[in-house]
C-alpha cells in the first residue's frame, strides 16, 4: 500500500516507522529522520501535499498530531478522491479543544470532574477560590504544547490563572483533581463514522505507559458505553468522525470513571504501544475504517502476547517489552536508569 504519514510529532515518526517496516508498503512522510521517504513540505501546506499524494497514487494518508487534523485535510483530500484516516473539522473540535470536549461530556451526561470555563482572570479566580480544594488548570488551544498545572492551594491556582492569561490565553478551563492524580488513562477506539472498536487501553503512571488488558478490565464495559455514546452523538449532530479518538480518564476512590477530555490521535508516549502490541495488519485496519467496513473485517483487534512499556525523559522515547507486565516495568527502570538512546525493542 502507498501510505502518506502527515504530522511532525513523535507519534508521526513511530507510525512512520512501523508502516515502513513492512515489505509490502511505500510510505511517505512530512516528518524528517525516520525510515520512510521524506517529503519536504510543512504540516499546513494542504495544497501541496494534496499535489504530492495525487501525483504519487497515494492509496491512504494518515492525519498523526493535531496541527494537521485542525487544518482539515479531510475536506480537501475526499474532494480529489483520496482517503484520509481521519476525522472531519468539525468532528475533531471535541479532541482539540478542552472547552468543546468539556461542553459535550456535560451535554451528552458523560461524567467528568466539575469544571468552569473562563475568558477573563478574575472571574476564573473567583471560581477557585470557591472551591476550596485542589484545582487543575489547562489552556484551551494548541493542547499539544499546552501546560497543565495541578495546583493544591488557591495562591498556586491564582498564580497560573493570571499567568496563562498574561502569556496570551483567550479562554482556559479549570477542573477539580480527582483524589488520585498520579495515574490517569486513556482507552483508545478506533472509528469508521458509526462504530467504536476498542484497541487498547493505556495506563499513565510515574513517567511510564503501559497497556491494560481491554478484555479483562472491569471498567472495559463503561468504557465501551461510552465510547458508542460519543460516536452516537456525533452521527446525530451529523458529523463524521473517522480514525482514533482517545478518551482521557481518571478513576476516583468509588471506581467512577471521570472523563476529562479527548485525543484525535494517539498520544506521543502511547504511540509506540499501538506500533509494537496491535499484530493486524495497521494500513489495512485503518483502510477498513475509512471504508465503512470495520466491523465487517473485525469483530476484535489482535495484539501480542507480550507486554510493553513506553517512557520519556524529556529528550528520547524508550519502548521496552517482557513477558510480563512486571518485566517489562523492571527493565524501562533499567532503561531510564542509564539513559540509553536506543529503543531496546
Amino acid at each position: 500500500m502507498r501510505i502518506l504519514v502527515i504530522g511532525i510529532n513523535y507519534c508521526a515518526e513511530s507510525i512512520s516507522n512501523c508502516f515502513a517496516s513492512n515489505p509490502d508498503n511505500l510510505v511517505f512522510t512530512n516528518k524528517e529522520g525516520t525510515a520512510a521517504n521524506y517529503v519536504e513540505y510543512d504540516t499546513e501546506d494542504v495544497e501541496s501535499l494534496k499535489d504530492f499524494a495525487l501525483s504519487n497514487a497515494i492509496e491512504l494518508t494518515i492525519l498523526c498530531d493535531e496541527k494537521a487534523i485542525s487544518q482539515d485535510f479531510t475536506s480537501e483530500f475526499e474532494e480529489a478522491g483520496l482517503t484520509v484516516f481521519a476525522p472531519d473539522f468539525d468532528a475533531s473540535k471535541i479532541a482539540l479543544s478542552r472547552a468543546s470536549a468539556k461542553r459535550f461530556l456535560y451535554k451528552n451526561k458523560i461524567k467528568t470532574p466539575k469544571f468552569g470555563i473562563f475568558d477573563r482572570t478574575q472571574v476564573a479566580i473567583d471560581w477557585a477560590r470557591a472551591q476550596n480544594q485542589p484545582v487543575i488548570v489547562n489552556s484551551d488551544t494548541n493542547r499539544t504544547n499546552s501546560k497543565t498545572f495541578m495546583c493544591d492551594t488557591f495562591p498556586k491556582a491564582k498564580k497560573a490563572i493570571t499567568a496563562f492569561f498574561e502569556e496570551g490565553c483567550k479562554q482556559i478551563t479549570l477542573e477539580l483533581a480527582t483524589d488520585n492524580e498520579s495515574k490517569d488513562y486513556t482507552y483508545y477506539v478506533i472509528i469508521d463514522g458509526y462504530n467504536a472498536l476498542p484497541l487498547m487501553l493505556c495506563t499513565h503512571e510515574k513517567e511510564m505507559s503501559f497497556l491494560t488488558p481491554v478484555n479483562r478490565s472491569n471498567v472495559s464495559k463503561e468504557l465501551q458505553k461510552i465510547a458508542n455514546t460519543v460516536v452516537s452523538s456525533l452521527v446525530a449532530n451529523k458529523t463524521n468522525y473517522i480514525g482514533i479518538l482517545g478518551i482521557n480518564f481518571k478513576i476516583d476512590t468509588r471506581d467512577n470513571i471521570l472523563v476529562t477530555d479527548f485525543e484525535p490521535f494517539f498520544k506521543d508516549i502511547d504511540a509506540d504501544l499501538f506500533s509494537y502490541s496491535v499484530t493486524d495488519n495497521k494500513s489495512e485496519l485503518m483502510e477498513s475504517a475509512v471504508t465503512g467496513v470495520l466491523l465487517d473485517k473485525y469483530s476484535s483487534i489482535e495484539t501480542s502476547p507480550y507486554s510493553f512499556v513506553t517512557s520519556y525523559d524529556n529528550e528520547h522515547f524508550y519502548c521496552v517489552y517482557g513477558r510480563t507486565l512486571n518485566e517489562a516495568k523492571q527493565r524501562m527502570k533499567e532503561v531510564l536508569s542509564v539513559k540509553e538512546e536506543e529503543c531496546p525493542v
